[in-house]
């Protein structure tokens, strides 16, 4: 196989991917921690926080699927006490890279809640290029690429808004 067909097959491999991300996100209910961490980094507390936050997020997700967010004696609690959302962020604000690239994509006008997804989506697309670079190292045909991306779930991980495409990339890196 020529170097340009490898290449085309990575990059489309890449594109649908990513696309598939960005136009259909899996809300997951993390993306509430990393939305809050966000404005917790920059500097808003307590009810205002709580109040930006899940105003944000309903906003991007709609009404039913918010509702389905925070149902559950748990979730609701978190929803409802702006010091328990306080108290969630440390499982959330050690992520730090991830939290300052959802604030640099906000400089650019693109709210925290999408930032979350689009960030998981371009971190996916970066990644099936490394898994190629890694793939032609490891002597391993290039056509396999479309294959271990599917079975390996890259689909699923860029449309969900956590860390976790991110993180992919940095092991693959």
């Amino acid at each position: 196989m020529s170097k340009n067909n490898g290449f085309i097959i990575i990059f489309v491999t890449a594109v649908v991917i990513m696309i598939s991300g960005l136009v259909k996100p899996k809300y997951n209910w993390d993306i509430i921690g990393y939305v809050a961490s966000a404005y917790s980094a920059d500097g808003v507390r307590g009810a205002e926080l709580s109040r930006q936050v899940y105003s944000d997020i309903e906003r991007e997700v709609g009404p039913e699927r918010f509702f389905s967010m925070v149902e559950g004696d748990y979730r609701n609690t978190v929803y409802t006490d702006p010091k328990s959302l306080t108290q969630h962020l440390p499982f959330y604000t050690i992520r730090v890279a991830y939290v300052e690239m959802m604030r640099g994509l906000k400089f650019f006008g693109i709210s925290y809640p999408k930032a979350t997804f689009i960030i998981s989506a371009i971190s996916t697309f970066f990644t099936v290029f490394l898994l190629g670079a890694i793939c032609r190292i490891g002597n391993v045909s290039i056509n396999w690429i479309p294959f271990i991306t599917l079975l390996c779930g890259y689909g699923s991980l860029a449309r969900l808004s956590t860390p976790d495409a991110l993180a992919c990339f940095a092991s693959l890196l």
